[in-house]
C-alpha cells in the first residue's frame, strides 16, 4: 500500500494502489483531477459507432466544422455548388481572372489557360507552377529552334559567299510577289527564316525569274567574280576538311559544289 494517498480516508486498499490515483495525497487534489477530467471529457468529440443515426453522425460533422481544426469535407463533386466550394478552399481564385500572371506567357494563351484551370478547381499556387514549367518549356524548345535555324543560315551564307544577300532580297521579292501566306512573309520579313526554306525560295526565284521567263520580274543576282568564287569554294573547302562528322550526303554534295566553283574560277580567269 503506498504512504502518500494513506490520508484520503474511505479508499479501498485495491483503489489505493491503481496507478492512476496512488500518488494524490489527499482527497481534494483527487476531487480536482475528477472534476478536470469531467470537464475534459465533455469537450471531447466522440467519434459515432455503427449504430450510430443519421442526426448523430450530422452532429458529430457539424462539431468537426465548428472549430478552428482545419477539417475540410469531403463535397459531392457532381454537385457544382460543393465541388465550387471545395476548390475556393483550397486556393482557386473566385473567377478565371483571378490567377496570377505568369511572365513570358502571351496574354491570350494566359486568358485560355486559365480558364480551363478554373474549370478544373485548380488553385493559383498550382496553375503557377504549370504556368511557368509550360513557360520554360517553350523558351528551351525556342531557343534550340533559334540555334539550328542560325547555324543553318551560317552554313548558306558560306555556300553562297557575297551572293546571299543579293540572293535573300530576290527570295523576298518573290514571296512579296506571290502574296506567300503570311508566316512565311513575317518570318522572310523579320529574318527569321531557315536555311531550307530560303535555298527553295531561290530555287523557284530562279524558275520564276530567270532567263525565257516573263511569269515575274524578280531581277537578277549579279554575276559572281573570280574573287567572290574564291571565298565560296575556301569556305566549302575549310568546312571538308574541319567537320569530320559531317553526314555522307553533305560531304559529297559540297565537294561537287567545290569541283562546280573551281571550274567558274577557271572559266572567268580564261
Amino acid at each position: 500500500m503506498s504512504e502518500e494517498n494513506e490520508g484520503i480516508v474511505g479508499l479501498s486498499d485495491e483503489h489505493k494502489e491503481n496507478p492512476s490515483i496512488k500518488d494524490f495525497t489527499d482527497v481534494n487534489a483527487l476531487a480536482q483531477a475528477h472534476i478536470d477530467t469531467k470537464a475534459m471529457v465533455g469537450k471531447m468529440i466522440r467519434i459515432p459507432g455503427e449504430d450510430a443515426s443519421t442526426d448523430d453522425v450530422k452532429a458529430f460533422k457539424a462539431k468537426l466544422l465548428a472549430g478552428d481544426m482545419g477539417v475540410i469535407p469531403t463535397p459531392d463533386l457532381n454537385n457544382p455548388e460543393e465541388a465550387a466550394a471545395y476548390f475556393l478552399k483550397m486556393g482557386a481564385p473566385e473567377k478565371d481572372d483571378g490567377y496570377t500572371k505568369i511572365e513570358g506567357m502571351p496574354d491570350a494563351r494566359f486568358a485560355e489557360l486559365s480558364k480551363m484551370a478554373h474549370a478544373a478547381g485548380i488553385s493559383d499556387k498550382q496553375f503557377s507552377q504549370v504556368a511557368k514549367a509550360m513557360v520554360e518549356g517553350d523558351n528551351a524548345t525556342n531557343t534550340a529552334i533559334v540555334g539550328e535555324r542560325d547555324t543553318g543560315i551560317a552554313s548558306l551564307k558560306t555556300e553562297w559567299g557575297e551572293a546571299y544577300n543579293q540572293k535573300f532580297a530576290r527570295a523576298q521579292r518573290l514571296v512579296e510577289a506571290t502574296k506567300a501566306p503570311t508566316g512565311l512573309l513575317t518570318a522572310i520579313a523579320d529574318g527569321a527564316i531557315d536555311a531550307e526554306s530560303l535555298k527553295w525560295l531561290d530555287s523557284l526565284a530562279e524558275q520564276f525569274g530567270g532567263e525565257g521567263s516573263n511569269l515575274i520580274d524578280l531581277g537578277n543576282v549579279t554575276d559572281d567574280t573570280k574573287g567572290e568564287l574564291e571565298h565560296q569554294r575556301d569556305e566549302l573547302t575549310r568546312r571538308l576538311q574541319s567537320d569530320e562528322r559531317m553526314p555522307h550526303n553533305e560531304r559529297q554534295r559540297l565537294i561537287a559544289k567545290n569541283v562546280d566553283l573551281n571550274t567558274r574560277i577557271l572559266a572567268i580567269a580564261g
